[in-house]
């Protein structure tokens, strides 16, 4: 099955849309309990690995979470800095 350069596009905005969202829930300010707050960024680091292999992943995607884990290392939670510091040391 071939999929159309449409439906890969579609798939590809959505998959941004899809990594702005959990970024954006995964900020200190939200208010969210810190335990939601690592697993969002655990999803999100997730979700940036898996884009590198996606043919049309767009760079916004990798500036995006690199923004979000470089101001994760300003975290007062320890387990987030490390994961900011995982997730900004992945190749």
């Amino acid at each position: 099955m071939r999929i159309s350069d449409k439906d890969n596009h579609t798939c590809g905005l959505g998959f941004s849309y899809l990594v702005s969202q959990i970024g954006s829930m995964s900020f200190d300010s939200t208010g969210l309990h810190w335990r939601y707050n690592l697993m969002a960024n655990r999803v999100l680091l997730l979700l940036a690995l898996a884009s590198r292999n996606h043919p049309n992943s767009s760079t916004r995607i990798l500036s995006e979470t690199t923004g979000h884990f470089l101001k994760n290392l300003k975290s007062q939670l320890p387990q987030t800095r490390i994961l900011a510091i995982s997730a900004l040391n992945t190749p």
